[in-house]
């Protein structure tokens, strides 16, 4: 478990820029400022799609106001399918997928 001012690990996480898929390191996507990082099982699901994600979407101005620069979504599925989803469910740029 990460916990609040934990170290994250510096991996390669797959986004959409500009339209296309870029491979992109944690540290940049997450910067120097406050983040929120949270996971969910799959893009899609009931689960996330009713409650999990619209709930950080329904937040992410308060979040912000509190101080968070970025809020990001990862889960076990690919870019597209994130890009997609996330179309689908309104993020718009309030949330990395």
């Amino acid at each position: 478990m990460i916990n609040v001012g934990d170290t994250v690990p510096d991996i390669a996480v797959r986004i959409m820029r500009e339209g296309k898929p870029a491979q992109v390191p944690m540290s940049e996507l997450l910067g120097e400022g406050r983040a929120v990082l949270f996971g969910l099982p799959g893009a899609f699901t009931p689960g996330c799609s009713k409650q999990h994600l619209p709930g950080f979407i329904e937040n992410a101005a308060a979040l912000s106001s509190a101080g968070v620069d970025v809020i990001l979504c990862l889960s076990v599925n690919d870019v597209f399918v994130m890009h997609a989803w996330g179309e689908v469910q309104g993020v718009g740029e309030s949330i990395v997928m």
